[in-house]
C-alpha cells in the first residue's frame, strides 16, 4: 500500500514534480505543454511594490495574482499592471483572459476592465463569495 503524508506547505520539490507532470500529460493529450508562466514586476528603489501573475494556458490568459503593496495602492500601480497582463495575452494572441477574485477584492476593479461574471460560487466564511469572471481579448 502507498504511504500519503500530509503537509501544510508546498516544497520546490512537489512544485517541480507537479509540474513536470503536468507538462508532460498535456503534452501527450494536447501536442504541446501549453502552460506557461508569466509575471510583470513594479519596483521602487529596488523594492517590490506590485506584481500581477498567471499563465498562458492552452491559448488564454490566466490571471492569477494582482497585488498592490498598500503603501503604493491608489496611485494607479495596480491598473498599470494589469493593463500590461492585458496586452500581454493580446500579444500572445489569447482568445481571452480569465480570474478568481474574492467578494471583500476587487471585483469591481475588474468589471471597470470588461470583465464579466461568469460563476458565483457562495458558502465560504463570513458571507464571502468567489467570483469567476472572463473577458474576450
Amino acid at each position: 500500500m502507498n504511504k500519503v503524508d500530509f503537509f501544510d506547505y508546498v516544497s520546490e520539490d512537489i512544485m517541480s514534480f507537479a509540474e513536470k507532470e503536468f507538462k508532460e500529460h498535456a503534452f501527450e493529450q494536447m501536442g504541446y505543454e501549453g502552460n506557461f508562466l508569466w509575471c510583470f514586476v513594479a519596483k521602487k528603489d529596488d523594492k517590490i511594490i506590485g506584481v500581477v501573475s498567471g499563465k498562458l494556458l492552452y491559448g488564454v490568459l490566466y490571471i492569477r495574482d494582482l497585488v498592490v503593496a498598500s503603501e503604493s495602492r491608489g496611485k494607479g500601480l495596480g491598473l498599470m499592471l494589469f493593463r500590461k497582463a492585458l496586452d500581454y495575452g493580446k500579444q500572445k494572441k489569447c482568445k481571452f483572459a480569465y480570474l478568481e477574485t474574492l467578494s471583500f477584492q476587487a471585483l469591481d476593479f475588474y468589471k471597470r476592465f470588461g470583465f464579466e461574471i461568469d460563476f458565483e460560487r457562495k458558502g465560504y466564511d463570513n458571507g464571502v463569495s468567489l467570483y469567476y469572471l472572463s473577458k474576450d481579448l
